[in-house]
């Protein structure tokens, strides 16, 4: 018959099925499944007195756009600079976002970020969580930007602002008035 297949079940003793359906599952062996992330240790011999100059690429140009309920956010431009920084220190980049509306202040983002070029791309909010500003209302958007050597490797639910050897190195902020139009 034109695609079918004939097959016939044999029937198999039931302690033969039992056995083969257990073999893989065993009472002895330990779950070998997701532990935790690593915390990594601070670095033991870095040294924030001992400095060497480290190029940095860093954001010139903030652009925001408002489409209705979501507001996009673009760093379009980074440029190099040197920066001093301690023996073995780690380096990363700290941002801190801000939308002011009607006198208040709706914190956007707070963040880490390791390494030596600050990533650039496209961040979108939407307005309508957090109680940020709804169509009709003007705002101002802020974002704070900040390289900070620290002895605490980047690692995951980093923090390192809380280390005796945090440092800030250098700061920029932004700030862009958003009306509100009508569509």
């Amino acid at each position: 018959m034109g695609g079918f297949i004939d097959m016939k079940i044999i029937p198999l003793p039931f302690t033969l099925v039992a056995l083969t359906f257990l073999a893989g599952c065993s009472t002895t062996t330990p779950h070998r499944g997701f532990t935790g992330f690593t915390i990594i240790p601070p670095i033991a011999d870095a040294d924030p007195t001992r400095r060497h100059p480290v190029s940095f690429r860093v954001p010139t140009v903030m652009q925001v756009v408002r489409d209705g309920d979501l507001l996009a956010v673009n760093y379009m431009s980074l440029q190099a600079t040197n920066i001093l920084v301690g023996r073995k220190m780690v380096t990363g980049f700290m941002r801190e976002e801000n939308i002011y509306a009607g006198g208040t202040n709706h914190p956007v983002c707070m963040g880490f970020d390791g390494g030596n070029v600050f990533v650039s791309g496209d961040r979108v909010y939407y307005l309508s969580q957090n109680g940020n500003p709804q169509p009709g209302q003007n705002m101002t958007f802020e974002s704070h930007i900040s390289i900070f050597e620290t002895d605490l490797p980047a690692q995951h639910l980093w923090e390192p602002q809380n280390r005796k050897l945090f440092r800030i190195l250098w700061t920029r902020s932004f700030k862009e008035t958003i009306r509100w139009r009508a569509a």
